[in-house]
């Protein structure tokens, strides 16, 4: 049975962020030449406490909860070899810094989930994913080795993600004894027109969003995980001027965003002199 952790006791909270934009863009201070246009949660837990507690942010390119699980701790040569993209990005897919942290707080987002097309090597079986802009950035003979060697997964599927999702809790509970936190996506697609789903051949991506938002509720149910509700903030501050575009988010909306991040952390007691609110769910263990 793991010790009770006390709030109030640590001046410092390390959180791991995944390095996606909503995390991103809601979590750290906004700069430009030097000089601060935005406050991030850094910021905003310096002044409400005075000083009395300061927030580390580690942050990482993770990606797809499959590419988490496969965990090879190894980077395969060729890929490097082929140098089909920054080495850092690329060794996070492979060996992420995630369980080498010492970390109280493990922030991801959904988007990736909903978003991202994986690829498998065709004789090794690993998952990689390729930057976005892959097809314009790569030279020929990068494009051609990679579409010999490598064979299209495409977007996961929900029950899958959920499988994943959960083994990959229960791992950070168990190794890190972290509180995991997720951004949820606002499902406003200003361009999506739908109106009538009867045999729709594939989900656009306002009912993909609707179906992985409601499969992270039932995780959160049964894993007692918390939940950023990125959809509802987005809903009550009006998606038509707070979307910028599908699953980009204003700075105003970024704002809010970070006000509830710090509710919740507060809410969990992290700057409290009482026990932590423990996430079991309802799984019990």
């Amino acid at each position: 049975m793991q010790k009770v952790k006390m709030g109030g006791e640590k001046k410092t909270l390390r959180i791991f962020i995944e390095d996606n934009n909503d995390i991103t863009d809601s979590l750290l201070s906004l700069q430009q030449g030097g000089r601060k246009l935005d406050l991030g949660l850094k910021d905003l837990i310096y002044e409400k406490y005075h000083g009395l507690f300061n927030i580390e942010i580690i942050r990482e390119s993770i990606g797809r909860s499959d590419l988490m699980i496969q965990q090879l701790g190894v980077v395969p040569e060729e890929l490097l070899q082929h140098k089909l993209d920054d080495e850092n990005i690329i060794t996070a897919q492979f060996n992420p810094r995630l369980f080498e942290e010492q970390v109280d707080v493990v922030v991801f987002s959904l988007q990736p989930e909903i978003t991202h097309s994986l690829w498998r090597h065709r004789q090794k079986d690993y998952l990689f994913y390729p930057h976005p802009d892959w097809k314009k950035r790569w030279t020929p003979l990068q494009k051609q080795w990679f579409r010999e060697y490598f064979i299209p997964i495409g977007l996961i599927q929900v029950q899958q993600f959920k499988e994943n999702f959960v083994r990959l809790i229960r791992a950070i509970k168990e190794r890190l004894n972290a509180h995991i936190i997720v951004y949820n996506c606002s499902s406003v697609d200003l361009e999506d027109q739908t109106y009538n789903y009867y045999k729709l051949q594939n989900d656009v991506l306002s009912l993909r969003i609707h179906k992985f938002n409601f499969a992270l509720i039932e995780i959160s149910t049964s894993e007692g995980i918390s939940i950023i509700d990125v959809d509802r903030l987005i809903a009550e501050l009006g998606g038509e001027r707070h979307v910028m575009k599908r699953l980009s988010y204003s700075k105003e909306a970024c704002h809010a965003i970070c006000q509830e991040f710090q509710k919740v952390i507060e809410d969990i007691g992290f700057f409290e002199n009482r026990p932590l609110l423990m996430q079991i769910g309802q799984r019990g263990d």
